[in-house]
C-alpha cells in the first residue's frame, strides 16, 4: 500500500468539493499534496522515499501527513480525529454511488476504529497525524 492510499481513503471520506466524480477527487487531493508540500519546502524525493517504505516515521513525514489531514477534514480545528467530519463528508462523496451503503459501513467500521485508538491521543499534532495514518492504514487493510 502507498502512503497515500490512506491519504486517498480519508480524501474520499472528507472530500469538499462541488463535483464529487473520481477524477475531481484525485485532482483535489494532488492539489492539496502539492500545497503541502510547497508550505513544507519539502521535495518530490522526501515523498518518495515515504512512498516506499509505506511509514510516517520523519519529522517530514508527519508533517505531510498533519497538512493532509487538516485539508480534508480528517482532523478537527484541535486536531482531533474527527469521525463526524469523515462520515458527514463519506456521505457527500459516495451519495448516488454504487454500493454506497456498502461503502458508507466500511468508512463508518474504519472511523469507529479510528476513534476509538486515537481519538484521545493527547501530545503534538504531528504525533497525532502519525497515529492517525497508522490506524487507517491499518483497519483500511484490515476492512477492505
Amino acid at each position: 500500500m502507498k502512503f497515500y492510499v490512506a491519504i486517498a481513503v480519508a480524501a474520499l471520506a472528507a472530500a469538499a468539493v462541488s463535483a464529487l466524480d473520481d477524477e475531481t477527487i484525485k485532482k483535489h487531493a494532488m492539489e492539496q499534496r502539492a500545497k503541502c508540500l510547497a508550505d513544507l519546502k519539502g521535495s518530490e524525493d522526501e515523498l518518495k522515499e515515504i512512498e516506499e517504505k509505506k511509514e510516517v516515521e520523519t519529522d517530514f513525514a508527519k508533517k505531510m501527513a498533519l497538512c493532509m489531514f487538516r485539508a480534508f477534514k480528517v482532523l478537527d480545528e484541535n486536531d482531533k480525529f474527527s469521525k463526524a467530519n469523515i462520515m458527514g463528508m463519506a456521505k457527500k462523496v459516495l451519495d448516488g454511488r454504487p454500493e454506497a451503503e456498502t461503502k458508507l459501513k466500511h468508512t463508518e467500521e474504519i472511523a469507529d476504529a479510528c476513534e476509538k485508538e486515537v481519538g484521545a491521543v493527547q501530545g503534538a499534532p504531528e504525533d497525532t497525524a502519525k497515529a492517525v495514518f497508522d490506524c487507517l492504514k491499518k483497519n483500511v487493510a484490515e476492512v477492505l
